[in-house]
């Protein structure tokens, strides 16, 4: 039976998604299984850090698989997007560490220009509330006017120059020539180095565990996030419990679905909106990691950091209604465990609350859901340890 594994975060990302993704996808090698990492939900604004045999990458556009040599598909389904100039630089990344990665794009992903990341960059609404600057809602709302301009699929067919023209003359924005330059080389680039598929179900049915990997978490999503904090996409489409997690929808083959819901041990946050409660000043509670990929920055803003609050994880899962899904098996994967100090504080019916760390396990059992099993791991090497949520009761 086909395997399908989905890891998400449960709050506004930077959660761990992608160390997770790298244990499934080596779990899988080790089984005798061969997996396949689907990037789903938004574009190259990702930054998962994986650490294999001593080489250290942060994913992008890449699956978390890729130091494995696991290979990606981005999927356009749930407005995956790709940008031939952050992709590119990526891939060439990745040859100078002796990964030659494997990539499969979708010929429906919309293809971000270097005119969407200028007009994102200027957008005051998106710079206030909080923005990657990568282009992303830019891309998405020009595509919703002109639906399916510039896909992936078209710009092997279209002339790149006058389809830029376009897109310039949309945001009033002067030519930019050695970027649209640059663009160009790129698209030509993928041409030769990404494999495009009309039809994802045939590409699918060649591999045996289908591990999607979500760029965002599930306070972000479109519809059912913390307006207006929130990305153009949906992080756990509405469609899919109805078909099982894309069961029925990208491949055809009866599968055992499961969801990886992902969090550190405390709270991270990148632009406006919630601000997490700074850590207690009597109790040795968190030391933040020295590898940390996640930085202040002109266009997010300040990387924040405070107290877990697992009222917030437990309204993510009340707004996507994930507790009516009773086929699906729900693990909970947390991470960082290792910054946690001598207490772990966290925040839970409107309280903080504090207990010793061998007792910190315990108090992830006030989210509402019934986890199958409880999965804990270090930063930054995925060393993965799990137990029953049975085992806290």
């Amino acid at each position: 039976m086909k395997k399908v594994q989905i890891v998400c975060g449960t709050q506004w990302g930077d959660e761990g998604k992608g160390k997770t993704v790298q244990y499934l996808c080596q779990k899988a090698i080790e089984e005798g299984s061969k997996p396949l990492v689907v990037r789903f939900c938004s574009g190259p604004q990702a930054s998962h850090t994986v650490v294999h045999e001593g080489t250290t990458h942060i994913c992008s556009s890449f699956g978390s698989g890729v130091l494995l040599n696991v290979p990606t598909l981005i999927y356009a389904e749930t407005t995956a997007l790709i940008d031939p100039i952050a992709l590119h630089a990526e891939y060439d990344l990745l040859v100078t560490k002796g990964v030659k990665p494997e990539f499969y794009i979708d010929c429906a992903c919309y293809v971000i220009t270097p005119y969407d990341v200028i007009a994102n960059r200027k957008d005051k609404e998106a710079l206030e509330n909080g923005t990657c600057g990568c282009g992303i809602w830019e891309c998405v709302k020009r595509n919703e006017i002109d639906e399916e301009f510039l896909t992936c699929g078209s710009s092997t067919r279209v002339d790149l120059k006058d389809a830029l023209k376009t897109i310039r003359t949309y945001y009033r924005e002067s030519e930019q020539s050695e970027l649209e330059e640059q663009f160009i080389k790129d698209c030509e680039w993928m041409k030769d180095h990404v494999v495009y598929w009309d039809d994802c179900k045939e590409l699918v049915k060649k591999f045996d565990t289908i591990i999607y990997e979500s760029s965002q978490g599930l306070l972000l999503d479109g519809t059912r996030g913390l307006h207006p904090f929130i990305t153009p996409c949906e992080i756990l489409p509405e469609r899919w419990p109805y078909n099982k997690f894309y069961i029925g929808v990208l491949h055809d083959i009866p599968s055992e679905t499961e969801v990886y819901l992902c969090t550190r041990t405390y709270t991270t946050r990148h632009g406006g909106g919630y601000d997490p409660e700074p850590f207690s000043m009597f109790f040795n509670t968190i030391k933040l990691p020295e590898l940390e990929t996640n930085k202040d920055n002109e266009y997010q803003g300040q990387f924040k950091t405070g107290v877990l609050n697992i009222d917030m994880i437990n309204r993510a899962i009340d707004r996507h209604c994930l507790d009516n899904l009773s086929d699906i098996k729900f693990h909970l994967v947390i991470n960082h465990v290792d910054c946690v100090q001598d207490y772990f504080e966290f925040i839970y019916k409107g309280k903080r609350l504090l207990v010793t760390k061998d007792k910190m396990l315990s108090a992830f059992l006030n989210i509402r859901l019934p986890f199958t099993d409880i999965l804990w791991s270090d930063t930054p090497e995925s060393r993965f340890n799990t137990k029953s949520d049975l085992d806290f009761r």
